[in-house]
């Protein structure tokens, strides 16, 4: 992505996350082995801020300005909910939303800067 950028450009994400990474399966919550089990998108897809962070900085061509849990994670996750509960494509994540009572799932924003 960095050779698309002029130096000096942002970059934004917005994502879906863990609170912790989750560096094993036996890490993994168990609701997560269940509903995640031969998907296409399995649960190690999925990582922890400080992961996202690194990944984006190690090649030396982003300094990351900004990357944070957002504090609006839980009204947006009941909007999903309420506003996608007939839609096929969101019933995993649905159905992992209202097992997470440990909240270990999050949403996350990343601002980067290409040097």
């Amino acid at each position: 992505m960095s050779t698309f950028l002029k130096p000096g450009s942002f970059v934004g994400i917005l994502d879906g996350c863990f609170t912790r990474e989750l560096d094993t399966l036996d890490d993994v919550p168990d609701y997560l082995k269940t509903l995640f089990h031969d998907k296409e998108d399995p649960w190690y897809c999925c990582h922890a801020v400080p992961w996202w962070k690194c990944f984006w900085e190690k090649s030396g061509h982003f300094s990351v300005t900004c990357a944070e849990i957002l504090p609006e994670t839980d009204f947006i996750w009941q909007r999903n909910l309420e506003n996608c509960k007939d839609v096929p494509s969101e019933q995993i994540l649905i159905e992992a939303l209202k097992h997470d009572t440990h909240k270990s799932m999050a949403l996350f924003h990343l601002v980067a800067r290409r040097r």
